[in-house]
């Protein structure tokens, strides 16, 4: 019968580190709790009936746990050190997919401005440094450089019209104002409801004079044709009234 196991506080984590003789697997748990961190070698043994019990560190017939062995701290030692190769490997995994592949850099999403919260709507503006092909088309345009406005509008959690937590709005109209500061130029018109690899998003492509900076402004109008309950049971909260949001940015053309 396998000794019962010590009290231990806090969270274990455990790892699988050796096959021993007698022993099926073996591990180590570190274990979080009361502010620190400490790592007891665990291990599953093979009892006479061919179960398999687990003991936490090993116990003394008194009850007490003894000082570590030789085996255990080569155990501990071991464990560290996977330990540090796992934190290694994550942290390699992050970088790689956090920076873009060389050419890839010109077909990421560059943010414009802040993302702003209003009336319960989370409202982010980005934009592609280049034009999209869709279908249905979008319509011709004139000649030159192109970028394709994107703006992602979802719901904040506790919003009163019954949407989730990070849901796309749909059913929005949502005029545009692209102005370059430089000469003045203008060109309006209506973010359309679009899907991508980037997710679901109003947007438009639009031909720009060149480099320099710009501000995009929107207005974010209620779902149109979208029914809501309104009896006293099931019913949400009234549309917003139409508000206003401005950013200001920097385009440069891609290499």
């Amino acid at each position: 019968m396998a000794p019962s196991p010590s009290r231990i506080t806090g969270v274990a984590e455990c790892v699988p580190i050796l096959r021993n003789r007698g022993i099926s697997w073996a591990s180590a748990c570190s274990v979080r709790g009361g502010g620190r961190e400490r790592v007891t070698p665990t291990r599953l043994i093979r009892s006479p009936g061919g179960g398999v019990g687990q003991s936490f560190g090993r116990r003394s017939r008194g009850g007490r746990n003894r000082e570590p062995g030789e085996r255990e701290r080569r155990e501990e030692a071991l464990m560290s050190q996977i330990r540090h190769v796992m934190a290694l490997t994550a942290i390699s995994l992050v970088v790689s997919v956090a920076a873009p592949a060389s050419g890839q850099e010109a077909f990421s999403l560059r943010t414009i401005g802040r993302p702003e919260t209003r009336e319960g709507l989370h409202v982010a503006a980005a934009y592609l440094a280049f034009g999209v092909a869709s279908e249905p088309p979008s319509g011709s345009r004139p000649p030159g450089p192109a970028i394709h406005l994107q703006v992602g509008i979802d719901a904040v959690d506790g919003n009163p019209y019954g949407f989730e937590a990070e849901d796309s709005i749909p059913y929005l109209r949502v005029p545009f104002t692209l102005v370059f500061t430089g000469t003045g130029w203008r060109r309006e018109g209506i973010l359309e409801p679009m899907v991508s690899r980037n997710g679901f998003h109003y947007g438009a492509t639009v031909t720009v004079p060149g480099d320099g900076d710009y501000v995009l402004t929107i207005e974010v109008q209620p779902p149109q044709g979208l029914v809501r309950h309104t009896d006293p049971h099931t019913g949400v909260a009234a549309w917003w009234k139409p508000f206003p949001l401005s950013w200001g940015f920097r385009y440069t053309q891609p290499d």
